[in-house]
C-alpha cells in the first residue's frame, strides 16, 4: 500500500493519515519490531517532520480552548484579579 492510498484528507496543503491506520500497517510491514517500539518511531518520526505542532486537532479543543481564552480575557479586565 502507498502512501497516497493511505490518505483520509488534505489540510492547509498537507496531505493526512490516520494514526491508528499508520501504526497497523507499519507493525504489519515490521512484525518483528513490537507495537511500542514502532509507535515510539512513528512519533519520533511526527515530531522531527512537524516540529511538534499539529495540522489538525479534534474539533472538541474548540470549546476548551475559548473556555480558556476567556477566562484570560477576564483576568486582564480586571488587572489580573480572579474573578468568580
Amino acid at each position: 500500500m502507498s502512501a497516497e492510498e493511505n490518505v483520509v484528507g488534505v489540510v492547509d496543503g498537507v496531505a493526512l493519515v490516520g494514526y491508528d491506520a499508520l501504526l497497523a500497517q507499519m507493525s504489519a510491514a515490521f512484525p518483528e519490531l513490537g507495537a511500542a517500539e514502532v509507535e515510539h518511531v512513528a512519533l519520533r518520526e511526527w515530531e522531527a517532520v512537524t516540529g511538534g505542532r499539529p495540522h489538525v486537532v479534534p474539533s472538541s479543543l474548540i470549546a476548551g480552548i475559548r473556555e480558556v481564552l476567556e477566562g484570560a480575557v477576564q483576568r486582564h479586565a480586571s488587572g489580573g484579579r480572579q474573578t468568580a
